[in-house]
């Protein structure tokens, strides 16, 4: 995402920044978003598992913070593909190296296909009873 950012900022359309235009701005602010979300899940089932959850109690948390965390990476990632535009596939450009668009929209796509990831994970978190999470008073 902050290269997709810094790219807006510093691209030039139609005598201004592409990050000028509002559905680019909309658009970095919504991966941000989605990104700190994700964070956060983690971060609260880490937390469970630092402060001795263990088993089936953490299980729900954990499941969900990976569904979504792979989730918000895939669209992430295609949201950076389109703000880049030419520039993030094209090999001309820095973009494409070893930590550009590419790079990290075909780790996310793989992550998302597995079916170690998605089905499995989707059909344990459908089970969720929101009462029995931890920390959900």
């Amino acid at each position: 995402m902050d290269l997709a950012a810094d790219h807006a900022k510093q691209r030039i359309a139609f005598g201004q920044p592409v990050a000028a235009f509002q559905g680019i701005g909309w658009m970095i602010a919504a991966m941000a978003i989605q990104i700190e979300a994700a964070r956060q899940l983690v971060y609260r089932a880490a937390a469970a598992v630092d402060a001795g959850v263990a088993g089936r109690e953490v299980a729900p948390l954990a499941a969900m913070a990976k569904c979504f965390a792979t989730d918000v990476a895939m669209t992430v990632a295609t949201d950076a593909v389109q703000i880049f535009g030419a520039a993030g596939v094209s090999t001309e450009y820095p973009s494409s190296g070893n930590c550009g668009t590419p790079k990290c929209y075909r780790s996310s796509r793989a992550r998302t296909r597995s079916s170690v990831i998605s089905s499995p994970t989707r059909c344990s978190g459908a089970r969720i009873d929101p009462g029995r999470l931890v920390g959900v008073s």
